[in-house]
């Protein structure tokens, strides 16, 4: 048996070594990433809303530029990737609290490094939305992100996203799981009698540069109280979302770096969301709503049992 002072140096020596090999078993290249993509059914000429977390693809050589390379490589000069490139990092409604200017030359994307990439990309277009703008490169980017600021809602038919639904596009969950999936509300916002008010009575006004004239419009916002409940903050929900999309056939899952990641189009993502909605499934707990007290509307009673007092 070695001497105690030995087995330090020994095991101060084997530390770096160590280290190193950790290091390389997460090692990423752009080759990797264009081979996940595909593999994962990503291909030439689509048009893909990606959602992303750099840190949870491995070390990434290149980092965040990588990545947004790697996305236009999987599907060519006839593509189209497409990111949110919201400027908030809080609750809407606390930050148009701030007055804040959106300027779609100058506010950053806080939606993560890729997506401050992909914003900053040569050819980039983003369109002007104050709370949720989106950045594109690729095949018709301008047209896709026009009059963003314009429509009645951040998320209906005439937003870029009602123009990615007629694109067939897909949506890429690239190191994350599908809690951030823009198109839940595209499809609360397009869908005809949803059985839950999502917005606020009243709309917020907020200030937006529009060819760098400042203009001042009304948004509504999302409901902060109704949002507590939702699958962006509560993982039951995006387990059982996760798990009925992948019972309906829809949803495919594979490695993209070291990153679980999925895929669907975004047609199927609304489909499923319909057919969920006729098995009283939406994308908040109601359960625990019932349970704190909401009123819910009878197409989403569980019939869970109340304590009687």
């Amino acid at each position: 048996m070695l001497p105690s002072p030995v087995r330090r140096c020994v095991r101060a020596a084997r530390c770096p070594v160590r280290s190193l090999r950790w290091r390389l078993a997460g090692h990423v290249t752009n080759e990797d990433l264009v081979d996940g993509l595909h593999a994962l059914g990503l291909g030439i000429g689509d048009t893909v809303m990606v959602h992303s977390s750099l840190s949870r693809l491995g070390h990434v050589e290149g980092g965040s530029r990588a990545v947004v390379q790697a996305l236009l490589d999987a599907v060519g000069s006839e593509g189209l990737v497409v990111m949110p490139a919201y400027p908030i990092n809080r609750s809407t409604l606390e930050y148009l609290g701030t007055d804040p200017l959106f300027d779609p030359d100058e506010s950053p994307s806080r939606m993560g490094k890729i997506t401050e990439e992909l914003r900053l990309w040569s050819g980039a277009a983003r369109s002007i939305h104050p709370t949720h703008s989106i950045s594109a490169v690729g095949q018709d980017a301008g047209e896709l992100v026009r009059d963003h600021y314009r429509a009645v809602t951040p998320f209906s038919l005439e937003t870029p996203f009602g123009k990615l639904l007629e694109r067939d596009a897909r949506v890429l969950c690239l190191g994350v799981g599908l809690e951030p999936t823009v198109f839940y509300h595209v499809f609360e916002d397009v869908t005809g009698g949803y059985p839950l008010s999502v917005y606020r009575p009243e709309p917020e006004r907020t200030r937006i540069l529009v060819d760098g004239t400042e203009l001042t419009i009304e948004i509504p916002v999302h409901d902060p109280e109704l949002a507590r409940f939702r699958i962006d903050h509560d993982d039951q929900v995006r387990d059982r979302i996760t798990k009925k999309l992948s019972e309906y056939g829809l949803l495919r899952r594979g490695k993209v770096g070291h990153g679980d990641s999925y895929l669907i189009r975004a047609r199927d993502l609304m489909s499923g969301l319909e057919r969920m909605l006729s098995e009283k499934i939406v994308i908040y707990n109601t359960n625990r709503m019932e349970r704190e007290g909401w009123e819910l509307p009878a197409e989403l009673r569980t019939g869970l049992e109340r304590k009687t007092p």
